[in-house]
């Protein structure tokens, strides 16, 4: 199987773009996850009041 050297040169960069954007979500959804609201509600609850 032919790979053409282009096609390597374009897939990694964009590769490692989309795995440390992936790392920076989960570790913000990590941190932020533990965070109590404001008002003590639960999330269903916010969306229930809207």
């Amino acid at each position: 199987m032919f790979l053409d050297p282009l096609y390597i040169v374009m897939i990694a960069p964009t590769l490692l773009l989309s795995v440390y954007a992936q790392f920076k979500v989960c570790s913000s959804f990590k941190r932020y996850s533990k965070v109590p609201s404001s008002r003590g509600m639960t999330g269903a609850q916010a969306a229930r009041l809207i």
